[in-house]
């Protein structure tokens, strides 16, 4: 991926007031419960500034963010994940990725109508949401689907991991934008009950994180994932089990790029040949732009020759 640079002084500074991006997971009533919590402003910041979005796109592209990395810390490893979301409303989809290592990449797309609110209940219609789990070592893809259904894109997430893994889950995302567009606090929360969870610790869990002040304004405000915890789960009996990254990463590279191309076999030829140059490659998930001038291509079709 591109080196990417926010060229803001202004959001640069904010950010830096705020606690760095984290993933960090509790359990609480003696473990029959996990709780994955992310705060992640300067990563959906990034995610703006890579992907040169408008302030809905960004907004949504930070949700999605975040729901990828709150699914990727139920895996561990090379493990990771893609979420697709396809709607027919003002926010026409997402295609997302996390990985266990806490690196997201992915974008979203608007869809013709303008969004009425910033309330993500308002931005999908009818549509899908997919998830892929890609473990280490399996010959193929987990895939599992859900129909939309009223809520957003975090509900359903939840309504993802009961339908397909049978898990009871709780989620919650936030992006509190400026006037501008630019984020000013981003995060979210994953509930999950474990085996051997009974329904009155579900439910009591479920009570306090409906309790949950809004998590954009929360971190924005400067608060951090700790105190978060604490204060919404503290009859829970909150235990801390580790922190992990939380970033913006993408594995492109210039070198995965020109290997696709000499790929193209007589479609490298009529580039080489003929152009235009530079040939402009572009990568979907984090926006970096990888130029091959003729010189180049030139080069890959002689390195082929027998």
């Amino acid at each position: 991926m591109n080196p990417v640079s926010l060229d803001d002084a202004e959001l640069e500074r904010r950010l830096a007031a705020l606690p760095p991006d984290a993933l960090s997971i509790h359990s609480l009533l003696g473990g029959t419960l996990r709780l994955a919590t992310i705060q992640g402003t300067r990563a959906v910041a990034l995610a703006r500034a890579a992907h040169r979005a408008e302030p809905f796109v960004a907004t949504a592209l930070g949700h999605a963010l975040v729901l990828a990395g709150l699914y990727a810390s139920t895996l561990k490893g090379a493990d990771r994940v893609s979420l697709v979301l396809e709607s027919d409303g003002p926010l026409a989809g997402f295609s997302v990725e996390g990985a266990a290592d806490g690196s997201v990449r992915g974008s979203a797309e608007a869809g013709s109508a303008t969004p009425a609110s910033l309330d993500p209940a308002a931005w999908i219609g009818r549509g899908t949401l997919s998830a892929s789990r890609f473990i280490a070592g399996a010959p193929r893809p987990f895939v599992g689907q859900v129909e939309l259904v009223e809520g957003g894109p975090a509900r359903n997430l939840a309504e993802l991991f009961l339908r397909s893994e049978q898990t009871r889950s709780a989620v919650a995302v936030g992006v509190r934008p400026d006037r501008l567009g630019r984020p000013e606090g981003a995060g979210g929360m994953l509930l999950q009950a474990m085996p051997g969870a009974d329904d009155i610790a579900i439910e009591r869990a479920e009570k306090a994180f409906g309790r949950l002040p809004p998590i954009g304004s929360w971190f924005a405000d400067g608060g951090d994932a700790g105190a978060l915890v604490e204060r919404t789960f503290a009859e829970l009996s909150p235990v801390y089990l580790g922190t992990r990254p939380f970033r913006f990463d993408c594995p492109c590279s210039k070198e995965r790029f020109a290997a696709s191309i000499e790929a193209l076999g007589e479609g490298l030829r009529e580039l080489a040949e003929n152009g235009p140059w530079p040939v402009e490659t572009v990568c979907k998930a984090c926006g970096s732009i990888y130029l091959f001038e003729r010189d180049e291509l030139v080069a890959m079709l002689e390195a082929k020759r027998p």
